[in-house]
């Protein structure tokens, strides 16, 4: 946070990028696409707006600048973030109105998990919004777009975190120039409060707008954002046919309060997280299944998991089996079942099979 206002030379160049960011943002939104829930969020789906001329940057004269709104979330250990989207306006002359809202919840110790439930009513452009929920947890990510089934998948090595894809601050606009209306409290927390028009955004020349802005006193997180803009048919894209009111409420809640995952019930189950063998070579995971080879005797893959797995909650259910031709061992912890498999190969080595089962199912 910034409290000397910057000069304008210097972020004219900076703020018309994020600027025509947000633009592909808000198409992407009002055409229902929103995010990808892939590697990377992509706008090919969405006419990219044309430039936009310098002389709608106006920017606010106040002497605060909220840089990133995404600052001090990343020591938090855990939260909630919730931003909930509205539009109400017309398309082509005919009506239109949604609303998306999306939820993220936030563990980064003990049990670290990123979990967006995104929610949605109307339509746009025709079509009929719909939600999806995500989560990652363990090494696994968990997909269920609405009427869908639930789908399970290892995180590949390089994958795009769900937070840098979903993070529902990361859909607000850095400010320019905001007005210091002073100290204040909010959801139970102290706090700087900032307030701002369509100039603090760069948006001037697009429509017309206000918004305020709760800074925690202490950590410099966003606690709330709201704002509220009537855009030109140029701010929603032109020749989409759009105009009318889009309006951002964003509240931080349950701050380093304990927090849970749930996904939902069907889904499969994601990456088995279990130890490996310090050998461990030609790992291939798929969903509730791991394999791998080591050098290692049967009798000290059965004894090795009868060692680490108690450890960390797993019981084994019956008495283990080991001998030339192949070891195998069960444990139980809740409502999950673990199998492990030792098969010896022509080779000489050994496969193991770590396999995750719902017990209760038939």
């Amino acid at each position: 946070m910034n409290h000397k206002h910057n000069q304008k030379i210097g972020v004219v160049i900076t703020l018309s990028f994020l600027s025509l960011i947000v633009l592909a943002c808000t198409c992407s939104t009002l055409n229902g696409t929103g995010g990808t829930g892939g590697d990377d969020v992509t706008f090919d789906d969405v006419t990219t707006p044309a430039p936009i001329p310098e002389s709608y940057f106006d920017f606010g004269t106040g002497p605060i600048d909220l840089d990133d709104p995404t600052v001090g979330l990343a020591d938090l250990s855990s939260y909630r973030a919730v931003l909930t989207l509205n539009f109400d306006g017309q398309r082509n002359g005919e009506a239109e109105q949604w609303s998306r809202t999306f939820e993220m919840t936030v563990s980064q110790q003990g049990t670290v998990f990123h979990q967006i439930v995104v929610t949605a009513t109307g339509q746009a452009n025709g079509e009929p919004l719909t939600g999806r929920y995500l989560a990652e947890t363990a090494g696994s990510r968990y997909e269920q777009a609405e009427g869908a089934d639930c789908e399970a998948t290892v995180i590949a090595e390089g994958k795009t975190p769900l937070a840098e894809i979903w993070e529902p601050a990361r859909m607000l606009s850095p400010l320019r120039g905001a007005d210091d209306s002073g100290p204040a409290e909010i959801n139970g927390l102290a706090a700087n409060h900032y307030n701002f028009d369509a100039r603090a955004q760069g948006l001037s020349g697009l429509g017309s707008g206000t918004g305020e802005a709760w800074v925690a006193s202490s950590g410099g997180y966003v606690l709330r954002y709201t704002f509220r803009f009537d855009g030109s048919e140029e701010y929603f894209g032109e020749g989409e046919g759009v105009t009318g009111t889009l309006t951002w409420d964003y509240q931080l809640l349950d701050i380093n309060l304990p927090v849970s995952l749930a996904i939902p019930e069907g889904c499969p189950y994601g990456r088995v997280d279990a130890p490996q063998m310090n050998d461990a070579a030609e790992i291939d995971e798929i969903p509730g299944i791991t394999t791998y080879k080591t050098a290692a005797t049967v009798e000290e893959v059965i004894a090795f998991y009868g060692e680490q797995l108690p450890g960390a909650g797993w019981e084994l259910r019956s008495e283990p089996s080991a001998s030339t031709d192949g070891g195998a061992a069960t444990f139980v912890r809740g409502e999950s079942q673990l199998t492990i498999l030792a098969i010896p190969n022509d080779v000489g080595s050994i496969t193991v099979w770590l396999m995750l089962e719902d017990r209760l199912a038939p």
